[in-house]
């Protein structure tokens, strides 16, 4: 049926795009808890996300996307920079690659729920002034991330700094197919149909439920 065969596309992209080796996070740390420098990561957020969310549009793999994001960085640092001084702020910007800890977040689509295990993520870290303050973060590449608050689904709760007023704005968007280097199994202890990402050693998982199914059990209970 129509229905089914959506659920397979859905399915089959998932399955290429979110591989956790597949991933580019990019994460801003405000400078203090204060309104006015919580304010200024967020406008520095919605910037750089504006910014950069059409660099990836030709993008289908990941050594293609670190070109960008590396040749980026300097422009990126350029639209913090004058965001903290549009805010009336003078505290230094710094931006850092590397490979970081995030705690598990879980994300809503039409079709699946789709969840970042907690565990190291290569990201583009932007620390504003001190970087003591809460902190926002989506996926970069492929490019997720929305300025919208729609379709954020909490976690489980984990030792994390983000204050409740700093829960990403994030909306998960249908995935374009890049190449997956893990597999998919099934994930029997899930309360539901789902499938977790295979992932090499050391890596985190990613985990989806497929909605479409649980609806499917559903009607047959």
């Amino acid at each position: 049926t129509g229905l089914a065969a959506a659920w397979q596309l859905t399915r089959e992209q998932a399955v290429h795009a979110y591989n956790a080796n597949n991933l580019i996070r990019f994460h801003v740390i405000a400078n203090s808890n204060s309104p006015a420098d919580q304010a200024t990561k967020y406008r520095v957020r919605d910037s750089v996300v504006s910014a950069m969310s059409g660099k990836f549009d030709q993008v289908d793999n990941i050594q293609q996307a670190r070109k960008i994001t590396r040749e980026n960085l300097d422009y990126i640092q350029q639209l913090a920079v004058q965001e903290v001084r549009a805010g009336g702020k003078d505290y230094p910007v710094t931006i850092k690659t590397g490979r970081y800890m995030f705690p598990a977040r879980t994300y809503q689509n039409n079709f699946y729920d789709f969840t970042l295990s907690a565990g190291e993520y290569e990201a583009v870290r932007v620390v504003l002034g001190r970087g003591v303050g809460a902190n926002w973060w989506c996926v970069l590449f492929p490019p997720l991330c929305f300025v919208d608050p729609a379709g954020v689904v909490p976690a489980k709760k984990t030792n994390t700094n983000d204050s409740p007023a700093a829960v990403p704005a994030f909306r998960l968007g249908a995935p374009r197919a890049v190449t997956a280097l893990g597999s998919l199994k099934r994930n029997e202890q899930s309360p539901g149909p789902a499938w977790i990402m295979a992932a090499p050693e050391g890596e985190p998982p990613v985990e989806f439920r497929f909605r479409i199914l649980d609806y499917f059990r559903w009607t047959r209970d």
